[in-house]
């Protein structure tokens, strides 16, 4: 099977994930301007380590670092 550059792959959220996720897009609903606020803030890494709270990125390919 090929890789397709489309294919959405899931990892584990880290805290110095939190920078790349700078300047996305979450939509113009309420909800989503909430979770883009909880996830690039302090919430999201206290929710995580208290609550142990997983969270995960969708990405596809053309998304990685160096790729």
């Amino acid at each position: 099977m090929t890789d397709h550059p489309d294919e959405l792959s899931v990892r584990p959220f880290k805290e110095a994930d939190q920078v790349r996720l700078v300047g996305f897009s979450y939509g113009s609903d309420k909800w989503s301007r909430h979770v883009g606020e909880w996830i690039r803030g302090s919430d999201v890494i206290d929710s995580m380590e208290r609550h142990g709270t997983k969270v995960w990125l969708f990405e596809t390919r053309s998304d990685w670092p160096n790729s």
